[in-house]
């Protein structure tokens, strides 16, 4: 399931997990994502993984971000 997110200035996704693995590629702005104790900035042409069931939290950068994720198997939360 492909999914296009656009998150306006410092937008924060807050701590969370489900039983979908997720990728996803920035493709504009940035994008602050962290997963444990571990955080990275990511800018247009990056891509993160979020395995299943693994906790994982975001913030949009001061630009905002543009994000296409995909999400196997598809999330009925979605549809």
């Amino acid at each position: 399931m492909l999914a296009l997110f656009e998150f306006e200035p410092d937008t924060e996704l807050p701590v969370h997990s489900h039983p979908h693995e997720q990728v996803g590629y920035v493709l504009a702005g940035s994008l602050q994502i962290g997963a444990g104790d571990a955080t990275c900035r990511l800018g247009p042409g990056d891509v993160y993984v979020a395995p299943p069931n693994a906790p994982h939290a975001a913030v949009s950068g001061p630009d905002g971000a543009t994000v296409l994720d995909v999400f196997s198997p598809p999330r009925e939360d979605f549809v």
